[in-house]
């Protein structure tokens, strides 16, 4: 899909090329309403800039663009202060370049971007005070290099980009602090990079994000206040990167990421204070890095993280969690026992509030070698059974006892 979308920004940036009038390869700043109302006159016949454009300061409007259907570099419309929407670039079909959307004081809508078909770079929504929609981008249908919709503090819904269907880089959706709803993305179903939903005061779900089934690098949720559950990430089976949960104030469980079955560079589950149950993650059988579990003052058990395969696992913190007691679960009985790796317990309750008490539970059995030249222990840390040797046949008595001192 993402050739076929790729060949067609191609073809789509060749025959406007080939069929268009070209000019202004060293690109153009409209930093004053003047040069935009005369741009027809200075260039006539102009129809595609080569090089970047930048749009900015003391502008009213952009109707002076309107013979213009494509530039080949960049795009930048920011830091405006009276321009309401983007009327005047309604016959712009593709921006070669990153299209920079920021800063504009007064931007309401993105109407005027309707005829937009692609993007060959980032597209950057960012810090748009009075931006209430995306409306305008509905016929957006390629973005070569991610989307990145960011601390827009009036935007409450991303409807207008239904059309978008891969991100070939990150997708960010960040500190946008009336956003309650991502089903404006509901058409995209991969994620190459990055995929990070952070610090959005008012979203209650990830509905929207159901046609997603795997994320390239990184995936992030965090800082969501108002978050129960993950619903919306049902269809995810892999994490290429790291997976991080992270100070979702309400999130009580992690429903929705049932289908999860590996990840590729750790998790983390931290600082969620109502965080009670693990229980979705019972499918996942590889962390491929560090496991941690950290500040989730509600969480009890870890059940739910049975099935990982130790093997994947190369650093294990169960901390600060203050009503966590029972952590005795295979995965971590057999990394405590066999794994290569640090494993540090401390600041749980009673029964997981330090490593003796994890490998008491375990039936884990940690032998001090007090005559170390007479006998051998191994493994040591053991779990259920372990071997003494005595090669000069001298030892008559050995007591074992286990963490909580009592022999064995």
């Amino acid at each position: 899909m993402k050739k076929l979308l790729l060949f067609a920004f191609i073809l789509n940036v060749l025959s406007f090329s080939l069929s268009a009038q070209t000019c202004l390869p060293e690109g153009i700043v409209f930093d004053d309403q003047d040069l935009i109302d005369s741009f027809e006159s200075e260039y006539p016949g102009c129809s595609v800039i080569e090089g970047n454009v930048v749009i900015e300061d003391n502008l009213t409007n952009l109707t002076g663009l309107s013979v213009l259907e494509g530039i080949e570099g960049n795009l930048e419309i920011t830091n405006t202060f009276d321009l309401t929407s983007l009327i005047g670039l309604n016959n712009l079909n593709y921006v070669g370049g990153f299209l920079w959307i920021s800063y504009n004081d007064e931007l309401e809508s993105l109407d005027g971007l309707n005829a937009l078909d692609s993007v060959g770079g980032l597209l950057t929504i960012y810090n748009n005070d009075t931006l209430l929609s995306l409306f305008g981008l509905d016929n957006l249908s390629f973005i070569g290099d991610g989307l990145w919709i960011r601390e827009n503090p009036y935007l409450s819904s991303l409807e207008g980009l239904e059309s978008v269907t891969d991100i070939n880089g990150e997708l960010w959706v960040r500190g946008n602090k009336r956003l309650k709803t991502l089903n404006g993305i509901s058409g995209i179903s991969e994620v190459e990079s990055y995929l990070s939903i952070w610090d959005n005061d008012s979203l209650t779900s990830l509905e929207g994000l159901e046609a997603i089934t795997a994320v390239g690098g990184n995936l992030n949720i965090g800082n969501n206040k108002l978050l129960t559950s993950l619903n919306g990430l049902d269809n995810i089976s892999s994490v290429g990167g790291s997976l991080w949960i992270t100070n979702n104030d309400t999130l009580f469980g992690l429903s929705g990421i049932e289908n999860l079955t590996s990840v590729g560079n750790g998790l983390s589950l931290l600082g969620n204070d109502t965080l009670v149950s693990l229980d979705a993650l019972s499918g996942l059988t590889a962390v491929n890095g560090e496991l941690r579990v950290e500040g989730n003052i509600k969480l009890k058990t870890l059940n739910g993280l049975d099935n990982i395969d130790y093997t994947t696992i190369d650093d294990l913190y169960l901390i600060f969690c203050d009503s966590l007691s029972t952590c005795a679960v295979p995965s971590i009985c057999e990394y405590i026992e066999n794994g290569t790796g640090p494993a540090l317990v401390t600041g749980n309750n009673t029964g997981c509030d330090n490593l003796n008490e994890v490998m008491d539970a375990c039936g884990i059995t940690a032998v001090e070698e007090q005559q170390k030249e007479a006998i051998g222990i191994y493994p040591n840390p053991a779990y259920n059974r372990f071997t003494i040797s005595n090669p000069e046949g001298n030892v008559r008595r050995v007591e074992i006892f286990n963490g909580s001192g009592r022999m064995i």
